[in-house]
């Protein structure tokens, strides 16, 4: 497992601090603010290779004019600083760098801390509806709605002393605590908690119990690694009162405790189902446009596209959807989609632009998600590649176009229309052209790249055009040969080329190579 690369900046070196389990998986380098010769080296040094530290970390002094000279290589959310000098911070690091003020006067506290939640990467994963198993016990109605939930239905207090639930898949934690998050609904009466047993490998006769509430559940569950112990989870529900549970996925990550979610100040808003979408906000040079992207079909659970967003130089969210078996859509609950409409408002809002200094982007399912808040957002450019808009259409083409190559297309549309029946293909179509059709886009130009013969959505791109054939809008596009998943490379060349251009063109940004 890589290490994370930690830079301390102060006068006294921590590394003589450093247990043996730190040093599995932290490295150390420590920079002296007296040393005017180690800073420019270090800072030649990293231009050289264009990399960034994992976290940096400012301790026993504080120098502005050390931080902005070696501002290159701190990311945002990754730099530390004791929170005795937080009124010394200039604005300009504050807003660029979103540092992180802590009480540094326990060294073995914040190195815990650091080697526990500050590492390089992200991880996480999810046990679906089909490693539910249900106490054979119980005597009411069990209905399996694919992907989305198990439907419990009847009285579930006779059995209160046995779990009702229990997933015959458990999951292993190597180095790193796990944050838990159940999505689960149910009626008035009926109350849950959660069981977890953990074994470490070897040690199985010394297993722990862990009991939690129904408001930890709701809150999400840490499970703390053992330093140098590889564990594994057993999971199980317990429920009491009468009435309907509908149980959903049960997610696990790499936790980063009150660091973030997946990445250093990565973000989430849920629903009152506690389903999920995640967020994260780089602030780049802090100048026009702020770039948005939506991930695309994930079965892995976590950001995608940081990279990419990173090299444009401007401020940037990436949006995640973590539902079903690698994403919904950005679709959901009215509560889930406000939310997530007010985070993107907040951070337009927060860095003072205009709805013309905003661009939504996104590849596969990102495009759905570009498309529909543009209609909400009126954006100054949507740029996408292999664009989906007819969901019902892509569950549809399930049976006789793409058989078996998309079936969560099907839970897709149950958990969206609350039925996977024929007569609900056009209603969830028409979710999405409501909305899209309501919009004046005469400001937005739509750059789009698409595959002639997709086998998912075969005519997104005739219908966008057509829906906006009668609106004062400029649209750039290009067909390609091949399916949905053919072509990758031309189709994300394509994209950020035109994405370059776009910067460029309308906001005066760097060239970055020719298209």
């Amino acid at each position: 497992m890589k290490k994370c690369k930690v830079l301390q900046v102060g006068i006294n070196d921590w590394g003589e601090h450093l247990l043996n389990y730190h040093q599995k998986n932290l490295e150390w380098n420590f920079l002296s603010v007296d040393s005017k010769d180690d800073i420019d080296k270090l800072i030649a040094n990293s231009a050289l290779n264009g990399q960034s530290f994992d976290t940096v970390i400012c301790t026993d002094v504080f120098e502005n004019n050390i931080i902005i000279e070696l501002s290159e290589i701190i990311e945002a959310h990754t730099l530390i600083i004791d929170d005795l000098f937080q009124l010394d911070v200039v604005d300009e690091i504050i807003l660029k760098k979103c540092p992180i003020f802590m009480r540094l006067n326990n060294k073995k506290v914040i190195l815990d801390d650091m080697n526990r939640y500050f590492f390089s990467g992200q991880g996480g994963g999810k046990l679906q509806t089909s490693s539910i198993l249900v106490n054979e016990r119980f005597k009411g109605r069990i209905t399996l709605n694919g992907q989305e939930y198990v439907n419990l239905e009847g009285h579930f207090s006779k059995m209160f002393k046995d779990p009702l639930i229990t997933w015959k898949d458990n999951i292993f934690m190597n180095d790193r605590s796990q944050k838990i998050w159940l999505e689960f609904e149910h009626s008035e009466g009926v109350k849950i908690t959660m069981t977890i047993i953990g074994y470490i490998i070897g040690q199985e006769e010394n297993a722990k119990i862990w009991n939690y509430s129904e408001s930890e559940i709701k809150r999400g569950i840490e499970v703390t690694h053992e330093e140098g112990k590889t564990a594994e989870l057993n999971f199980s529900l317990y429920v009491t009162g009468e009435g309907y549970l509908n149980i959903g996925t049960l997610h696990y990550r790499d936790s980063r405790n009150k660091y973030g979610e997946f990445l250093l100040g990565g973000e989430k808003v849920s629903d009152f189902r506690n389903e999920e979408i995640f967020y994260y906000f780089n602030p780049g040079d802090l100048k026009p446009p702020l770039n948005i992207y939506f991930s695309g079909y994930r079965t892995l659970e976590g950001f995608e596209g940081f990279y990419m967003m990173k090299e444009l130089g401007a401020p940037f969210l990436l949006i995640a959807d973590t539902r079903l078996e690698g994403g919904s859509f950005y679709l959901g609950s009215e509560e889930l989609e406000k939310k997530l409409l007010d985070i993107i408002l907040y951070h337009l809002n927060k860095l003072g632009f205009s709805r013309n200094e905003l661009i939504l982007s996104g590849l596969s399912m990102g495009t759905f998600g570009a498309l529909y808040y543009a209609a909400k957002l009126l954006p100054h450019t949507v740029i996408i590649g292999k664009p989906l808009a007819n969901l019902g259409t892509i569950a549809e083409n399930e049976k006789l176009v793409r058989p078996g190559g998309f079936p969560t297309s099907l839970d897709i549309l149950r958990s969206l229309t609350g039925t996977d029946s024929k007569n609900k293909i056009e209603e969830l179509n028409s979710r999405f052209w409501n909305v899209f059709d309501n919009a004046n886009f005469f400001l937005t130009q739509f750059v789009i790249s698409y595959m002639k013969d997709d086998d998912y959505d075969q005519h997104a791109y005739e219908d966008l055009t057509e829906h906006l054939s009668n609106k004062e809008v400029r649209i750039i596009g290009k067909g390609t040969p091949g399916r949905h998943n053919d072509n990758w490379n031309g189709i994300y060349d394509w994209f950020i080329g035109h994405y370059k251009r776009v910067l460029l063109e309308s906001f005066g940004r760097k060239e970055i190579n020719e298209l």
